[in-house]
């Protein structure tokens, strides 16, 4: 007959628990109002994110901002250059050079070494992990031998991903940018029709897929000239395992400088009835000026205006992720 004290110890030791027990889920806010608001009310901490797109969509951009947003938060932060091709001066306008990591590794395997070796370092706290891009990770045996296999880096991302950063990263946001390649549809062949390199490991295993496209230009006449200041990107949401998928926002990025917070925060608010719109008369509260950019321009320059809306921002981003 087992004893009081042997069921006590059995109970200890079993491999499961309650549900009651589980923590309570911790999130991320991107610093995008319109963003945090499509994937739910930010991105949950011990997620893989994707963000994939066609070339000078921003997707690196992107991933140093949310690196600089979990730099200012207090996370510890690397950035793995796997295509080898950043500029000092380019990730200084984003990021704390002075406490961010950095890694330039030669293969898929030394990049997932530098990932494990960051965590065990960083396991206490929570940490943030950019890896540009999946599409530049080469295998050792590739970099050996010259000739790539069918299929073998999407094997090493199945091992890594299942092995190493689902069960141990719970302090961790891991980012993957990754590019896009077209495949042949026979049934249709007139269509564009886009995969992502590495095989089906990292679709399966993310939590987040965002998918970067260009909507429009963004361009300023001065006179007889036009020029260029930068792009609308439409950020759609294909995966999110914690809230709604599918869900769209837009973001300007304008060219050296990333993607716009305040325009996002005009966005957001005419979006939530924060801001009003007449014609192409902007009022917020007893400001009122003419044309989203005068507006844009305010917002940069008068802190407390930014601050401010900010708060009403916040404050409908939480209604929203209550809703969802």
């Amino acid at each position: 007959m087992v004893g009081k004290k042997d069921k006590e110890g059995e109970k200890k030791n079993r491999s499961f628990r309650n549900a009651i027990d589980l923590p309570e889920t911790e999130r991320f806010l991107t610093g995008f109002p319109s963003l945090d608001a499509a994937i739910g009310g930010g991105i949950v901490i011990r997620s893989i994110v994707e963000i994939s797109g066609d070339e000078s969509e921003g997707k690196t951009t992107l991933g140093f901002q949310l690196l600089g947003k979990a730099q200012r938060e207090g996370y510890k932060c690397i950035f793995i250059d796997a295509e080898h091709s950043t500029l000092k001066e380019y990730l200084g306008k984003f990021l704390d050079l002075k406490t961010l990591e950095i890694s330039e590794p030669v293969t898929a395997e030394e990049t997932f070494q530098t990932i494990r070796e960051f965590y065990e370092d960083n396991r206490e706290v929570k940490n943030m992990i950019l890896v540009d891009s999946v599409a530049a990770l080469s295998p050792l045996r590739e970099v050996e031998e010259g000739s790539p296999r069918i299929a073998e880096l999407a094997g090493i991302l199945s091992e890594q991903l299942r092995g190493n950063v689902l069960r141990n990263y719970r302090n961790s946001i891991v980012v993957f940018t990754n590019q896009v390649r077209s495949k042949m549809d026979l049934r249709n062949p007139n269509a564009r029709v886009t995969v992502t390199p590495g095989g089906y490991a990292l679709k399966f295993y993310a939590g987040y897929r965002l998918n970067l496209d260009t909507v429009s230009m963004i361009i300023r006449e001065i006179g007889a000239k036009k020029e260029s200041l930068g792009k609308t990107i439409a950020i759609d949401v294909k995966k999110n395992k914690f809230g709604r998928p599918f869900q769209r926002c837009q973001l300007d990025l304008f060219f050296g400088q990333g993607f716009s917070r305040e325009s996002d925060l005009i966005t957001f608010g005419v979006e939530k009835g924060i801001i009003q719109v007449d014609g192409s008369w902007i009022t917020y509260g007893e400001l009122k000026v003419q044309g989203k950019y005068a507006m844009l321009e305010k917002v940069i320059n008068d802190q407390e205006l930014r601050e401010r809306l900010e708060h009403d921002c916040s404050t409908a981003t939480v209604v929203r992720k209550a809703l969802t």
